[in-house]
């Protein structure tokens, strides 16, 4: 398990997020998502984090909170870490947490994101997946019927070496509260 505080701004009402990432063999074997084949002992990256505004308050969230940590970026013009090395821990998480859960293949899920994007991105549920894959005559594809069993998505090694080198970047970790300290990195 690895932990990241990432200060996001330097003045006092700044906004800090800590960041636990784990990238674990899965023991249990999963079907792929795009071939079906078995896949035995997939890697798996979770990431999960709880943020603060300003230093010891109780203002806090935690959990999947990708969409917070990006628009609190704008608010602050120096960053302890590179803004754009922050929006690439924030595109893996998007696309790779949790990559041994895929509730369909990925033909599937390319469809149903394709109707989501085009209703504007609404919330669906499974009930809305299935009856919009039957109209599109996917809900089994290739014997596997949507939803029924988890898939996996195989972590490329790429994305693994990325994630070691963005969680490596040097910060003044020690004093991650403190708004005397004004290095950026």
């Amino acid at each position: 398990m690895k932990e990241r505080i990432i200060r996001i701004g330097l003045d006092e009402n700044s906004f800090s997020v800590h960041l636990e990432l784990d990238i674990k063999t899965n023991v249990k074997n999963c079907r792929d998502w795009d071939n079906l084949s078995e896949i035995i002992n997939p890697k798996v990256l979770t990431i999960s984090g709880f943020t603060q505004w300003r230093p010891y308050t109780d203002h806090r969230q935690g959990g999947q909170m990708q969409d917070s940590i990006r628009s609190e970026l704008n608010r602050y013009k120096k960053l302890f870490i590179p803004k754009p090395a922050i929006l690439k821990i924030l595109d893996i998480w998007d696309k790779w947490h949790l990559n041994d859960l895929h509730a369909g293949t990925k033909a599937q899920t390319a469809i149903i994101e394709k109707v989501k994007a085009k209703q504007g991105g609404r919330q669906i549920d499974y009930d809305w997946c299935c009856g919009m894959l039957r109209q599109y005559n996917m809900y089994e594809d290739r014997g596997y019927k949507y939803g029924h069993g988890w898939l996996c998505e195989v972590l490329p090694q790429e994305v693994i070496k990325l994630i070691n080198e963005l969680f490596s970047i040097e910060t003044p970790l020690w004093d991650c509260y403190s708004h005397r300290n004004k290095t950026t990195v």
